[in-house]
């Protein structure tokens, strides 16, 4: 699968940061080591920057993307999840109900509603 973790204008900045480190390197305005080391980072910047994936925000379960832009090329985002609605009200009343139930919790279908309702 191909995820996209970088938002757009991070791409963009990859991509001419890495163009200039690799000119540094390969130009020779910084040569031995240090050269050497320009043109691994830039190389590094330019392929993440093009592709839109950096390894390191995956190992680190972030990135700058938003969430719910974060969908594998060529499939669907998935839907929104429902609002969380609250559950049956619980029986008023506990001792009795321990008695009764020797302990267990009375299934969803056969609770009846407190108050509030359900």
């Amino acid at each position: 699968m191909n995820f996209v973790n970088e938002a757009g204008w991070e791409r963009a900045l990859r991509t001419i940061v890495g163009i200039v480190l690799l000119y540094l390197g390969f130009g020779a305005v910084v040569t031995g080591t240090w050269g050497t080391v320009l043109i691994i980072i830039g190389f590094i910047m330019l392929i993440t920057g093009l592709i839109g994936w950096c390894p390191l925000y995956t190992l680190l379960g972030t990135g700058t993307k938003k969430e719910e832009e974060r969908v594998p090329s060529g499939e669907a985002a998935p839907p929104p999840p429902p609002e969380a609605t609250p559950g049956p009200a619980e029986p008023v009343g506990g001792a009795e109900e321990e008695e009764e139930g020797g302990g267990e919790e009375t299934p969803p279908e056969e609770r009846t509603p407190g108050p509030g309702g359900y």
